[in-house]
């Protein structure tokens, strides 16, 4: 008497038997590697495997036909996250909220524009001119200004 649990595959004789199991395996996608390749290559090649295996694709397609869609919840992939991993530690932007950071990331503007609109008033003047000197025409129609700073050896004119 065989053993009803035993794990063994049961082969039938005939090759068209055989052809139809793999034919079904093929359908469910339980084939790997050279068995899966070596099934699909058949079936494109094979015009009766390729049908059989259209067969079972249709076959399995129509026992869902009666199964009504499910909409998962919206906090199912997180539920799912936290069953699985209890200790995991949550990021910096997830401890933090997003008050705080808002709150951050308002504050940091606003000294950057205190920054831009009363950092000139900290700058130091600039380099102190050793010589001036002006020159003009008599109509004021061109006026020349030159400037001297003798610590950097420099000489600025305008015109």
């Amino acid at each position: 008497m065989s053993d009803p649990m035993n794990d063994d595959p049961i082969m039938p004789d005939d090759d068209d038997a055989r052809d139809d199991i793999l034919a079904a395996e093929l359908g469910l996608g339980l084939l790997s590697g050279d068995a899966l390749t070596q099934a699909q290559r058949r079936a494109r090649i094979d015009r009766t495997f390729g049908e059989r295996v259209e067969d079972w694709d249709m076959r399995f397609a129509q026992m869902t036909d009666d199964i009504a869609p499910v909409v998962r919840p919206k906090a199912l992939f997180r539920k799912i996250k936290n069953e699985a991993y209890p200790d995991s530690s949550k990021r910096l932007w997830q401890q933090l909220g997003v008050l705080p950071a808002v709150l951050s990331a308002g504050a940091a503007g606003l000294v950057l524009i205190f920054a831009i609109q009363f950092g000139g008033l900290m700058q130091q003047g600039g380099p102190t001119p050793t010589f001036t000197a002006n020159l003009a025409a008599q109509d004021r129609s061109i006026v020349v200004a030159a400037v001297f700073v003798e610590d950097s050896g420099s000489l600025f004119v305008e015109w």
